[in-house]
């Protein structure tokens, strides 16, 4: 602010400012730990938000977090109807039970298309994992080890 604007009024209906939406929107999407080594920048995503049955939005991975998310939004948990196994917190807080990582993706497409606060289901391709890791990937995920 400048000292020569201090003290000063703006008139009533003065246009100030404006904030032009941008031509690409966004996702942010929680991964599992599991798919973490597999999503890469600029890779290609395809979404299935739960408003819009029969459309896919296509798009690509813009940032991946490098920490963990301990916290899910509440409709995202499967307690809100969503697909994320959580624990209430004494905070009312909903705990993810496995660590996820956040990804955001960048789509192209019409603005009447996106709300916020959707939920869905998106897919990106693997491409370079064999038979035998896809093997052991399942046996990580579904054999708990304890020593």
């Amino acid at each position: 602010l400048e000292r020569r604007n201090l003290l000063c009024f703006v008139a009533e209906r003065t246009h100030l400012c404006s904030i032009a939406p941008e031509d690409r929107y966004r996702a942010v999407l929680l991964i599992d730990q599991h798919d973490r080594a597999d999503v890469r920048v600029g890779q290609r995503v395809d979404l299935k938000a739960e408003h819009l049955a029969g459309v896919t939005l296509h798009g690509a991975v813009a940032e991946i977090a490098h920490q963990n998310v301990d916290f899910a939004p509440r409709m995202l948990s499967n307690k809100f109807g969503g697909q994320l196994p959580t624990v209430t917190d004494s905070l009312g807080r909903e705990r993810l039970t496995s660590e996820a990582y956040e990804v955001a993706v960048r789509f192209d497409g019409r603005p009447e298309l996106f709300r916020s606060a959707l939920r869905g289901e998106a897919r990106f391709l693997v491409t370079n994992r064999s038979a035998a890791g896809w093997a052991w990937r399942y046996i990580q995920t579904n054999i708990r080890f304890r020593l």
